[in-house]
């Protein structure tokens, strides 16, 4: 049996011929990734049928890219407490690469402390801004914009990804900015340790309901951090889908 990548929790695209993209996730996977448990996808509030014996493209998505492999639908099972339908789907290709996509963001409201770096004073700080390409000097050089620069008020994230974090900012940044960073996960065990990272703002958008601005940044330099932050996400995604379960459950 041909294994696939996939794992329990991966958010994934489902398309067949002629059909739209139905946005599902991975329930759970058996025979080493061979066959896939996927949430039944809805049209117009109902399940998408699922004829057994149709082929079908599994889209995921991986910090490198997007990716697909070729399935087979099983059959469609039922859940006697929640009445959710699951489709059983058998990986029938090796796993293909697509194209490249934006980090898979998870939603999380962190403590930020953030210092706004202007043009001056980077300017005057030529070898710590050097050392932002370096990993092993990444964090000290982090530190000294830090706690060269002046406070931000007010700033929480709305998500945070490998890439970068979105910001919910009382003021206006603009793209190109630089923002230094402690970012707190309070994670793995209640770490208090923050994550130092420079932030370089990519996008802002104004929210009107909060009267907020709704700031993109991107992890600036050599950032140090990226390994933890992808595990971060990744235990936060199986927490949330455990917890969806025993909702579902109940």
């Amino acid at each position: 049996m041909v294994k696939s990548a996939l794992i329990v929790g991966d958010k994934v695209d489902l398309h067949f011929q002629s059909s739209s993209f139905y946005r599902s996730f991975v329930e759970n996977t058996d025979a080493d990734g061979a066959i896939l448990y996927v949430s039944a996808p809805m049209r117009d509030g109902q399940p998408v049928p699922m004829a057994q014996g149709r082929e079908m493209d599994v889209y995921f998505y991986r910090e490198n890219g997007k990716f697909s492999v070729l399935t087979q639908v099983i059959e469609m099972r039922k859940n006697k407490k929640t009445g959710q339908l699951t489709v059983l789907l058998e990986v029938m290709s090796d796993t293909r690469k697509e194209q490249r996509r934006e980090f898979y963001r998870l939603s999380a409201a962190l403590d930020i402390e953030a210092r706004y770096l202007p043009h001056e004073l980077i300017k005057t700080m030529p070898v710590a801004f050097d050392r932002l390409q370096n990993p092993s000097d990444y964090d000290s050089a982090v530190l000294e914009f830090f706690n060269a620069a002046q406070s931000e008020q007010n700033i929480l994230s709305r998500d945070i990804s490998i890439a970068g974090l979105s910001l919910r900012t009382s003021k206006r940044y603009n793209p190109g900015d630089l923002i230094a960073m402690k970012i707190h996960i309070r994670w793995p065990r209640g770490a208090n340790k923050p994550i130092l990272a420079v932030g370089d703002v990519r996008r802002v958008q104004f929210h009107p309901d909060s009267k907020k601005f709704f700031t993109g940044v991107a992890f600036y330099g050599a950032f140090s951090q990226r390994e933890l932050i992808t595990k971060y996400v990744y235990e936060q995604q199986k927490i949330r889908i455990q917890q969806k379960r025993l909702v579902e459950g109940q």
